[in-house]
This record gives C-alpha cells, sequence and structure tokens, in this order.
C-alpha cells in the first residue's frame, strides 16, 4: 500500500516534468485563483454527477461536516484505487476546517486515513485508538470501519500481533467476509503452504457466496486471493483472480501491480508492456513497465519515462520524501541493476513499512551484495512474525 502527503495552506499544482531543452524559467500563476490544470477524474458518470452534487451541496452549506465527509470519503476511495495522492489533497482540504475538531468521528478516521497516506502511521494510529475508546459512543459500522484501518496500518509497520488483535474485534462488527479477510491477510504467509491453500480455497467460497458484498470489498479480497496463491507459486489461480478483480476495475493500481509481477516472473514480458503501458502515471506501475523493458532482447527503457522517473527521485531524495521508497528500490534493483542504490532505499522504506513486499525488496537487494548484517535482521523478523514464506525463492518479478 502507498501514501503520499498534500499541504493543505496550498492550491493543488499539477507538477509538470521539464525537459532538458525547455526554458529554465518557471512558469508563476498571475493569482492564486489561476486554475493551473484541472484534475481528471478518472471515474464513472454516476460518480462524477455525486461529485458535482456534493461540491454543490458543500457551496450552499460550508459548514457542514456531513457533506464534508461525504466528499472527502469518496475522494480517498477513487486516491485509493487509482494510487492519485491528488485525490487525498482535495479530501484533506475539505476537512481542513474539522482538523482539530476530535468530536466529529466520521472525520476523525478521514484525518487518520490521510496521516496513513502520508506514511505518519504513529500518528494515524494515535486517533484510531483515542477513538477506539469510546466504544459505545461509536455506531457498529463505523467501529468496523476504525478497526479495519488500525489492523491494515498496524500490519503495514510489522506489528502482525496487533494486527491480528484486531481482525479479532471484527467478527461481531462487520460481515463474515471482511472479517475473515482481514485474519488471511496476516495467515496467508503465516501459515504454512498446506493450510494457506486450504484457507484459499474457504476464502474464495465465501466470496462467491457473498453476492452482495461492495465491489472494493471484492477487489480487496481477489487481491489477497491473488497474493497469496502466487506467494504458494500456483500461478494459474493468481491470475484468475487478478482477472476476475480487473473485470470490476481495469485501472485498478494495486491489482494492476500484482499483475504485472506475475507476468514479470513468468518472463511474459510483451503481456507485461502491453498490460502497462497506458498507466506511465503511476509510479508502481511505471517501474514495472521499465523492468519488462529492460528484460527484452535489444530493448531499452523509455529513456524520457525513466528520465522523469529520475527528477521524481531526486527530488524526493532533496525534500526527504520517502513514499515512493519502495517503488525506488524496485527500480534501481529490476532495471538500473544498481543494487547499492536499491538496498539503500529499501531500507529506509523499511524502517517504516514492513509488508511482506518491502521485505522481499530488501531481501533481493541485500542478499545480490551478501549483506549479512542486513539479511540477519531480515531473518529475526521472519522468525519473530512466523513467516512461513521462503524468501530465497520469492521476489516480486523474478
Amino acid at each position: 500500500m502507498q501514501y503520499y502527503s498534500f499541504t493543505p495552506s496550498l492550491f493543488i499544482v499539477i507538477g509538470l516534468m521539464m525537459s532538458a531543452d525547455l526554458p529554465a524559467q518557471p512558469f508563476v500563476p498571475d493569482s492564486n485563483a489561476q486554475i493551473l490544470a484541472t484534475l481528471p477524474l478518472n471515474n464513472s458518470s454516476d460518480e462524477s454527477n455525486l461529485i458535482k452534487s456534493l461540491k454543490q451541496d458543500l457551496r450552499n452549506t460550508p459548514d457542514d461536516p456531513e457533506t464534508a465527509y461525504r466528499l472527502a470519503n469518496l475522494y480517498i476511495t477513487l486516491g485509493r484505487e487509482q494510487s492519485d495522492p491528488r485525490y487525498y489533497g482535495l479530501a484533506e482540504a475539505l476537512i481542513q476546517p474539522w482538523w482539530n475538531n476530535t468530536q466529529i468521528t466520521q472525520l476523525m478516521i478521514i484525518q487518520a486515513q490521510i496521516l496513513a497516506y502520508n506514511h505518519e502511521f504513529t500518528e494515524a494510529l494515535a486517533i484510531l485508538n483515542d477513538l477506539a475508546k469510546t466504544g459505545s459512543q461509536i455506531d457498529q459500522q463505523t467501529q468496523a470501519e476504525l478497526t479495519v484501518l488500525q489492523a491494515n496500518i498496524y500490519q503495514i509497520i510489522g506489528d502482525y500481533a496487533s494486527s491480528r488483535k484486531n481482525c479479532g474485534q471484527l467478527v461481531l462488527k462487520t460481515s463474515p467476509l471482511i472479517s475473515a479477510a482481514c485474519f488471511f491477510s496476516i495467515d496467508a504467509f503465516t501459515a504454512k503452504p498446506q493450510k494457506t491453500r486450504q484457507r484459499i480455497r474457504q476464502l474464495h467460497t465465501l466470496l462467491e457466496n457473498s453476492k452482495n458484498a461492495p465491489q472494493d470489498i471484492k477487489i480487496w479480497v481477489l487481491s489477497l486471493l491473488a497474493e497469496a496463491a502466487s506467494l504458494n507459486h500456483d500461478e494459474t489461480l493468481a491470475e484468475t483472480f487478478l482477472l476476475n478483480g480487473l473485470q470490476y476495475q481495469a485501472d485498478h493500481t494495486y491489482l494492476l501491480a500484482l499483475y504485472a509481477d506475475l507476468l514479470l516472473k513468468q518472463n511474459r514480458l510483451h503481456e507485461c508492456i502491453a498490460l502497462l503501458e497506458t498507466h506511465i502515471n503511476q509510479t508502481a506501475l511505471l517501474v514495472r513497465l521499465l523492468t519488462a523493458e529492460s528484460r527484452l532482447a535489444n530493448h531499452f527503457p523509455s529513456r524520457l519515462q525513466q528520465s522523469h522517473l529520475d527528477v521524481q527521485i531526486r527530488e524526493d531524495k532533496i525534500k526527504q520524501d520517502q513514499r515512493h521508497y519502495r517503488e525506488y528500490a524496485y527500480y534501481h534493483l529490476y532495471v538500473l541493476n544498481n543494487y547499492q542504490s536499491a538496498l539503500h532505499f529499501a531500507l529506509v522504506n523499511w524502517e517504516n513499512q514492513k509488508e511482506l513486499s518491502d521485505s522481499l525488496i530488501l531481501y533481493r537487494a541485500a542478499h545480490q551484495l551478501q549483506k549479512t548484517k542486513v539479511l540477519k535482521m531480515l531473518d529475526q523478523w521472519i522468525e519473530k512474525n512466523n513467516i512461513q514464506i521462503d524468501f530465497s525463492h520469492q521476489s516480486l518479478s523474478l
């Protein structure tokens, strides 16, 4: 899962990569009211109409937190589906008037989501833990949403015991599918392979029997199933799950990244390029596209795309913005074969994020350089969390 930030005191600026032969002087708007670009809402007409309606309602009643919440929640959903930080920026701007108001539970959850997207996990958990203490004052659906978010953040930072504890709290708060998927997201790589295959079948059956589950829940479950199947070397089953998920949403960034990794592992390079060539605006997908291009004989990665990514990496290093460091490690590892830089990005990223994909990238970079201290650190982490995945036979794309 990837996170981004937004500075609420500024209007949104769409950053354009400038080629070297363009004028050096930057464009300066005449005023803060000048529109620099329009955010393309890549969503259904129904959602577009809903956004327009909510924006009009908010103009009519700017002090209504309920309307602000509904619109901010919609933006966050779009941002999560498309891995687009601008939607999170729009959401943060909307709830800014209530940022320090701890009495509106739904807006506090939105705030926690934004903080997590900004890699401020400690701050996000502090808000959620404070809300959880109110217990009976929160309705059951909100409690479930809060608990899922807590479990997710704990898993991101590598605290699997706390994540599992939160999953246990979901049993009486939400649907069997959501609570089962929550447990599965941990059990998929902490259970023995035979047990994991059994749980894949059980969760898939539960999904098929949950016809009325929301689409985003179905996509989430299918992504979990696909990742687990791939880790258990059942690429055919993993591909089936991914294709089913992409039928719901063809541009879902996380599904596309998982599918690209699967194609790369199978050396299906032309298929990977065809899958991703229209998604170069997403860093996670761009690095996989460049990986596929770099492996084709007599084929080189797009120099323009690569130079844009290099500029982005330099800018983020200067700003100490670490939100894309997983992708930068992937890029240096699989495209540039610069294992030292890959290890640097992977280590810095692993300080904040310890999901399995983060750990696999770190392992691969450390293994290439025979960094025994890093490998020992990973071994200790694997043992502590009872990880059953054999890292020596796993990577994201090899």
